[in-house]
């Protein structure tokens, strides 16, 4: 374990609080019979508006001080994005890997899922597209359901990717 500088935590808090933020206040707004709470959204923005201004007078708030990222932003498909906000101190963070079913598209009824994985110690994020639907020409008893993806003698990856901070910031 690595001593975290209180710059670095102070980037770390501004980034996961403006992303939780941005994610959670486009679900209120788009909640069914909700008028969106605008002043209290507004107020919930200004904070963090504020506490990312302050975060920047510690230098990029894009960068911790020992030049790894704060923050990864992915695509998983067109239209569908990824962010990941790594720890400052990569040994405090243990890698995971999730699934989510992709939305439908006119059509495609049952477009698929997609994995996310991470790799704190690289800052390393493994995005894979599954496809449903194709474990039937599989011979698979059952499509993936929702308790995640664990029959993985089915699975088709069709779009896998490997993206490394470093790689993606130089392009």
């Amino acid at each position: 374990m690595t001593t975290m500088c209180a710059e670095d935590a102070l980037k770390y808090a501004a980034a996961l609080l403006s992303h939780q933020t941005r994610w959670t206040s486009h679900v209120i707004i788009g909640s069914a019979g909700c008028d969106g709470h605008p002043a209290e959204l507004e107020a919930i923005g200004s904070a963090v508006d504020e506490i990312q201004v302050l975060a920047g007078t510690f230098g990029d708030t894009l960068q911790y001080s020992d030049g790894r990222a704060v923050m990864t932003d992915t695509e998983i498909r067109r239209g569908l994005f990824y962010r990941h906000v790594w720890h400052p101190d990569p040994s405090r963070e243990a890698p995971r890997s999730w699934w989510g079913r992709l939305r439908p598209k006119p059509g495609i009824s049952c477009p698929g899922t997609f994995e996310v994985a991470t790799d704190p110690a690289t800052q390393t994020l493994h995005v894979s597209v599954v496809r449903e639907g194709m474990s039937a020409l599989m011979g698979a008893s059952r499509p993936h359901d929702d308790v995640g993806l664990t029959d993985s003698a089915v699975r088709l990856v069709v779009n896998p990717h490997v993206f490394n901070v470093n790689e993606v910031q130089e392009t």
